[in-house]
């Protein structure tokens, strides 16, 4: 039995949020990076601004493979308006805003930042 709790059926406890526009040459490595990640359940959300450079058809193959993603696809008015889009839609407990051009460290980042934390503390990562 895995023990990657990051099943569509769980409340995620943490919501990745990566707001995307023509991020066809990082895409992979960091929904994969997000994918890999165990000991924590999640959901991940991609903001995607009508990119066309492949990454829309990129991120619905995607979302056939991985039940945590999940795409906004429309015009925004910039990234701080795709985050927003991404807040609205996000059911954790737990915010991080992730760019589509990086990925997490390690397959147990989550785990060891979100279920490490108190509960009535608030965390802040850079």
């Amino acid at each position: 039995m895995s023990d990657n709790n990051n099943t569509a059926t769980l409340t995620p406890l943490v919501t990745i949020i990566t707001p995307v526009f023509n991020g066809m040459a990082t895409l992979n490595a960091c929904i994969e990076s997000v994918a890999a990640q165990r000991g924590v359940s999640f959901q991940h959300i991609v903001v995607n601004a009508l990119s066309t450079d492949g990454t829309t058809a990129r991120l619905e193959e995607l979302q056939g493979q991985y039940p945590h993603l999940s795409t906004i696809t429309e015009t925004d008015k910039g990234i701080y308006d795709a985050m927003n889009k991404g807040i609205n839609a996000a059911t954790g407990e737990w915010l991080l805003f992730l760019g589509i051009d990086d990925t997490l460290a390690s397959p147990d980042v989550l785990a060891k930042v979100f279920t490490q934390q108190p509960a009535t503390h608030t965390a802040s990562l850079w």
